[in-house]
């Protein structure tokens, strides 16, 4: 079991959010256009392909669903943030009718797939890879495996209530 430490979740959210600027930034669907293909396919496959990667390796990398739902939603607002970068880099001039007729209901249905995925992924690789720290293994746990001791009322990461020690789980 290999335990990630707890305070790298702004790490994390910088994560999904700058490589998903990186990929709205791109010149992938230029680069399409050049070779002949609809610039639509580049739009696609970053859509589609690239940010769920992008988002699946840093949820690897931090594996904690709090972090990992909405770092999924952070990466393609960073997409769309990084495409109206590219076609108008004067944000401070933009209407805001600019964002809003440039949401593309595929990338919103994307960014709730992807955190779904992103969450099942946490799921999968529980037993190799928590948050928390390595140490007393004495200590009350939580069936996700965080650690209780000193804690009251419920999980801090996946909110099921604590029954304390002693007391029957009726």
């Amino acid at each position: 079991m290999h335990h990630v430490p707890p305070s790298r979740w702004p790490i994390a959210l910088a994560l999904y959010f700058g490589s998903g600027l990186t990929l709205g930034i791109s010149q992938l669907p230029r680069l399409f256009g050049n070779f002949g293909l609809k610039p639509g396919v580049g739009n696609a496959l970053i859509i589609n392909i690239l940010v769920p990667l992008v988002v699946v390796a840093v949820t690897v990398w931090y594996p904690r669903k709090r972090t990992a739902a909405p770092g999924a939603i952070l990466a393609y607002a960073g997409v769309l943030l990084g495409s109206r970068l590219l076609a108008e880099w004067r944000f401070w001039i933009w209407p805001a009718s600019f964002i809003t007729t440039s949401i593309n209901p595929i990338a919103v249905v994307g960014s709730l797939v992807s955190a779904l995925i992103a969450c099942a992924v946490v799921a999968m690789i529980a037993p190799w890879r928590r948050v928390g720290f390595p140490g007393k293994e004495d200590g009350p746990r939580c069936a996700c495996g965080y650690s209780l001791s000193g804690l009251s009322g419920s999980c801090p990461e996946c909110g099921t209530p604590i029954v304390p020690v002693g007391a029957s789980k009726s």
